[in-house]
């Protein structure tokens, strides 16, 4: 499968009393350029910024309302896997994200909208889907598994070529850590290019004390 190149990583974690913050970690190592201030509101495709490596401009921009509570300075020198902001996301965003879990746990197929803050791995062509690395093995995950962004989430097997797929590989996910929220398919089955097979959302935590 195709690599997709993601300059930053998110940390997305949403609690049961509605409240939500994501964290943004560099991919890249470089210099933070033209960040947003602290305290500034957010939406969806505001710009948070560049990350410049050799000569090379990374745009960033955010994936979710909400307000800077975090950045680093302009011109900052950053690392791989650097925090350089987080974003406490608006409880209006937070409440979607919360009714749609309740409302997918009862869903059997992947119909419809992906809901917010969550995303879908399709089937990228004709194949065999495997949800453990042989029969006698466990499953890579389960409805519930907590995952990071090297973890192996299922096998996709065409015509005996094996593909072993990573949280990192799904299309628009930038997450570091996630959540499997729902499996639409049975271990050993076949699947045609394009079909829903693994829903994604974000981490959820109790908030304690």
């Amino acid at each position: 499968m195709a690599e997709e190149f993601k300059p930053i990583l998110e940390e997305l974690v949403v609690t049961i009393n509605n409240e939500a913050a994501v964290t943004i970690y560099s991919t890249l190592v470089g210099y933070y350029k033209n960040p947003p201030e602290s305290n500034k509101r957010v939406r969806k495709g505001t710009p948070l910024g560049e990350i410049h490596q050799l000569g090379i401009e990374h745009k960033i921009e955010s994936n979710y309302p909400g307000v800077v509570e975090f950045v680093l300075p302009d011109n900052k020198p950053v690392q791989y896997g650097e925090k350089i902001l987080k974003i406490k996301v608006d409880r209006s965003f937070t409440r979607k994200i919360l009714e749609a879990v309740s409302t997918i746990e009862d869903e059997t197929s992947d119909d419809g909208e992906i809901p917010p803050g969550h995303f879908l791995l399709n089937a990228p062509f004709n194949c065999i889907f495997h949800i453990t690395p042989n029969p006698s093995s466990p499953p890579y995950v389960v409805e519930g598994s907590a995952v990071e962004k090297n973890d192996v989430v299922c096998l996709l097997d065409c015509m005996k070529m094996y593909n072993e797929i990573r949280l990192e590989d799904i299309e628009g996910c930038s997450y570091v850590k996630a959540r499997i929220v729902k499996i639409y398919r049975e271990n050993h089955s076949e699947v045609s290019a394009g079909e829903g097979l693994i829903l994604i959302g974000p981490i959820l935590e109790e908030l304690h004390g």
